[in-house]
């Protein structure tokens, strides 16, 4: 029954998934006569829409044309929610590391600003990372290393940043992490861990020598500052500054 739902690709999960989960929320003592099941989603976890009765051809052919308006009803507003979240993701992210952009950055510090004036925040620190002589890296291996290093670097920023703070490119070579209720002293504590933690790592690139391709290991440096509301300004915009 459940074969000609989907197409061969997705028949398997939902046999072993919705077919079970059918099963084991119906009454050992509920007799089903008529089942009735609609395709919704077509992504990698399908989705359907199931009704049961314990009577015999219990959906007429009104009730049944209701529910296919009501799945695509729904159909399309998924659609539409899928469209709005990739474009919010767009407008918030940075499009090479995927990272916070400027304008999210800028949002969540005037936010910060206010849930410090409301008292809902002790204090907010800002820690700014500036990798090292990064205009010789690129004049020496190319913009296309120089945007790989990028690429990698903001990855492995990630690792290092807690969840609790909010990790941004701010322009460039340059990254900012947000720190609420982080005093300066504790923010530089963090910044001297992230310092020796990046010195360690290595980046892979790939050059061009002689016309043969040669991968080539580069080690780079991050000069860091570290800034708080209130010790240091009361304005979200002179953070950074």
């Amino acid at each position: 029954m459940l074969q000609h739902l989907f197409t061969e690709k997705r028949i398997r999960y939902v046999e072993k998934r919705a077919y079970l989960q059918i099963e084991a929320t119906s009454d050992d003592d509920e007799k089903i006569e008529s089942f009735l099941a609609l395709p919704i989603s077509e992504t990698d976890q399908p989705s359907m829409l199931v009704l049961e009765s314990e009577k015999c051809f219990a959906f007429e052919k009104e009730q049944i044309e209701l529910c296919k308006l009501l799945v695509t009803i729904y159909q399309h507003a998924l659609r539409q929610m899928t469209l709005m979240e990739a474009a919010l993701y767009r407008s918030e992210r940075c499009a090479l590391t995927g990272l916070y952009n400027y304008g999210y950055l800028t949002e969540r510090l005037q936010d910060m600003e206010l849930q410090l004036q409301q008292g809902e925040l002790a204090c907010v620190s800002t820690i700014i990372l500036d990798i090292d002589h990064f205009k010789q890296l690129n004049d020496t291996y190319g913009h296309e290393n120089g945007n790989l290093v990028l690429k990698q670097f903001a990855s492995h920023l990630q690792t290092l940043v807690d969840d609790r703070y909010m990790l941004a490119r701010y322009g460039g070579e340059e990254f900012v992490v947000l720190l609420p209720n982080t005093s300066s002293s504790e923010a530089l504590e963090i910044a001297e861990h992230y310092r020796q933690r990046i010195e360690q790592l290595s980046f892979q690139l790939v050059v061009i020598e002689q016309q043969m391709k040669k991968r080539a290991d580069v080690q780079i440096t991050v000069s860091l500052g570290v800034a708080s509301i209130p010790e240091h300004t009361v304005m979200s915009r002179d953070l950074i500054a």
